[in-house]
């Protein structure tokens, strides 16, 4: 910006400062996007200090955190309802079982286990569908009962099978 409003097309240095400019334009949006890939990489390894029992490494190229959301399991059998932690990936869905009640988000820093590994699936074996006949896995309708965080995790899935 101050190449263009402080020279012009008649200033000798004028074309050597607008390559120049664009060269450093160039190199910026290069390391910006370094850098967030770099914050998406460091996500996904604190994620994986912060798992008990996990079978595999969560580290992985291309692979950062989508959405982590706080869901309620119910065993109709037994009436019982355990919370899980959900976490969409860009290519898996993982289920954990937070350890402390206090831990209300996936990325922190202690140095702790906060979660066990309970299952994971491959987000491209996960079929969602809005009719019931279609397929076994559904989404239903929403209810107006139905929680932000809840419609927002269905988006994001529905997202990712896109």
């Amino acid at each position: 910006a101050v190449v263009s409003t402080q020279s012009t097309g008649d200033d000798p240095d004028y074309t050597y400062l607008y390559l120049a400019k664009d060269e450093i334009e160039k190199l910026i949006e290069k390391l910006t996007e370094r850098k967030r890939q770099a914050d998406k990489s460091f996500s996904v390894k604190l994620l994986e200090k912060k798992i008990t029992g996990l079978p595999m490494s969560l580290v992985a190229p291309q692979r950062y955190i989508v959405s982590t959301e706080r869901i309620r399991e119910l065993d109709i059998m037994t009436d019982r309802s355990d919370e899980r932690q959900l976490v969409v990936m860009s290519d898996v869905l993982l289920c954990l079982k937070p350890l402390t009640r206090n831990s209300n988000t996936v990325i922190s820093t202690s140095g702790t286990a906060e979660y066990q590994y309970l299952w994971d699936c491959l987000i491209t074996d996960i079929e969602l569908t809005r009719d019931v006949n279609e397929s076994k896995s559904s989404i239903p309708e929403e209810t107006p009962e139905e929680s932000e965080e809840s419609q927002a995790l269905k988006n994001n899935l529905l997202i990712l099978k896109q």
